[in-house]
């Protein structure tokens, strides 16, 4: 058996079907207690979305069928699931909110069940601000392809669509694939 990859050292985007090493957080989503998987790092953000809490967002790619449909419901199908509403939970204490820590991230071998994240929310006035902020800028390259200027996610294992563009599935900054200036 071949060594796996993790995901977030790809310097091409995952293939439907193959096995990564993925990096998961135990936590509870969408009322389920899973290890869920999710894209690294784990941020806050405050400067474009007015959301101060540390969170991780899901990553879509690498859920079951059962659970990429339990996080769905009418209003929005599991990648708008996953990109409107991050891995972040509130407990009341006392009468105050107090946020549930995340626990350590531990890597596990996933298989990639879609390898295309349509990002959902490109037209909103939050991410139309995000992306006018960076545009023109250019992305550093690593082992793990350009990383994002926004929240330094790495975006090597990220397709790239018919136009060379890889949008970034945290918040949606489009990148051209060649050259790693944001658009």
């Amino acid at each position: 058996m071949s060594k796996l990859q993790r995901v977030t050292q790809l310097k091409m985007p995952v293939v439907q079907g193959e096995y990564y090493l993925v990096p998961t957080v135990r936590y509870e989503y969408c009322g389920k207690v899973r290890d869920w998987p999710v894209f690294l790092p784990r941020h806050a953000d405050a400067e474009f979305f007015n959301f101060f809490d540390q969170h991780y967002h899901v990553d879509p790619r690498f859920l079951t069928k059962r659970d990429f449909d339990g996080v769905s419901s009418p209003r929005r199908d599991g990648f708008a699931q996953c990109q409107a509403s991050p891995l972040v939970r509130n407990t009341w204490a006392s009468g105050e909110s107090q946020i549930v820590p995340h626990p350590p991230v531990i890597w596990k071998r996933r298989r990639c069940a879609r390898s295309v994240i349509p990002y959902r929310y490109g037209s909103t006035k939050e991410v139309q601000a995000l992306c006018a902020a960076h545009a023109g800028q250019q992305c550093v390259d690593s082992a793990g392809g350009w990383i994002c200027p926004h929240q330094h996610f790495a975006m090597g294992s990220v397709s790239v669509d018919d136009d060379g563009i890889q949008t970034c599935p945290l918040h949606g900054l489009k990148i051209d694939a060649a050259t790693g200036v944001v658009l």
